[in-house]
């Protein structure tokens, strides 16, 4: 459009502008598939692609249907950053409807993130999450680049465009990488209600019970930094909905808490009783389970108030 292309060939341009109203959806449904991967697409599902049917068809009849020389008129317009105020109301429509389907995944998956603490040792998604969060800072952007496109500060639209393109190569360029590295985190049972019609008798939660503080204290599983809730119910023999349910309602925690909860307190004697003085924080996540810094740092000031290092500091 702006280097004049669309001006010798009208017929050509404005045959995406429909796809943004593409873009909330397509996001929306990839989280949704991301955190559920059985999940079935619906006939009741193509209502969100409403709006991209009825954008398309008006397009159709307000500019593709015209004349050249009409469409020549319109396509003036808008590279000479002469456009009518009608377009920007569209235009915050369209960042409306997209801002709309990114809260939707927001909300969607830190639902799911408090559900997976019931099963995983690690954080889950948090990928996610930083992909919807860059998302969200790049339509911020591009808001404020429309908005200096319709007001004429034509170098000021050009200069954004560019940090808009340096932004997204370096953000959802690294999130991509890392996107690959993930294993499936697919646990469709987790949305459903929880414990219905569970028939765990006290005397059977005590017992499982005692398995699990075995498992933990005695043989260290929780040092296993994959370890899931499937895992630890297959070394006890216990199905792992009885074991989620005494964690959580016995125990009085998600099996995330209780798993991290043990590793930070073996990462405490191991600073405390360490003789090594050359022994890094480093060292000590990866021996007590963890395998991410950041998330060790934030476990480990949650629960005693001190980041690694000056715990060690004040034990060493």
């Amino acid at each position: 459009m702006l280097n004049g292309f669309y001006l010798d060939h009208p017929n050509w341009a404005l045959w995406t502008e429909s796809f943004l109203f593409l873009y909330g959806p397509l996001i929306y449904f990839y989280t949704l598939y991301t955190i559920d991967e059985r999940r079935k697409f619906r006939f009741k599902d193509l209502i969100h692609f409403v709006l991209f049917f009825v954008g398309f068809f008006i397009f159709l009849k307000i500019y593709h249907l015209n004349p050249i020389a009409f469409k020549q008129e319109i396509l003036n317009g808008i590279s000479s950053f002469n456009q009518p105020t009608e377009s920007f109301v569209i235009f915050l429509f369209v960042y409306a409807h997209f801002f709309f389907y990114l809260f939707l995944s927001y909300r969607m998956l830190k639902k799911a993130i408090r559900n997976f603490k019931d099963h995983y040792s690690y954080p889950v998604l948090q990928w996610l999450q930083k992909l919807l969060l860059a998302l969200s800072a790049i339509l911020a952007l591009a808001l404020i680049s429309s908005v200096f496109q319709f007001i004429g500060a034509q170098f000021y639209f050009n200069a954004s465009l560019i940090i808009i393109l340096l932004i997204m190569v370096i953000l959802i360029g690294r999130l991509i990488f890392k996107t690959l590295e993930q294993k499936s985190s697919m646990l469709p049972t987790l949305l459903g209600k929880k414990y219905s019609g569970s028939d765990l008798k006290d005397v059977e939660a005590s017992e499982i019970e005692a398995k699990i503080i075995q498992a933990l204290q005695n043989d260290e599983r929780y040092l296993d930094p994959e370890l899931s809730l499937e895992q630890l119910s297959e070394s006890i023999g216990i199905s792992k909905r009885k074991v989620s349910q005494v964690i959580n309602e016995r125990m009085g925690k998600s099996f995330f808490d209780l798993i991290n909860t043990y590793r930070i307190e073996k990462a405490k004697y191991i600073f405390k009783e360490s003789q090594d003085k050359k022994l890094t924080v480093l060292e000590v996540l990866y021996a007590v389970g963890f395998n991410s810094k950041s998330s060790f740092n934030t476990q480990f000031k949650n629960r005693t108030g001190l980041t690694p290092s000056k715990f060690q500091k004040m034990n060493s």
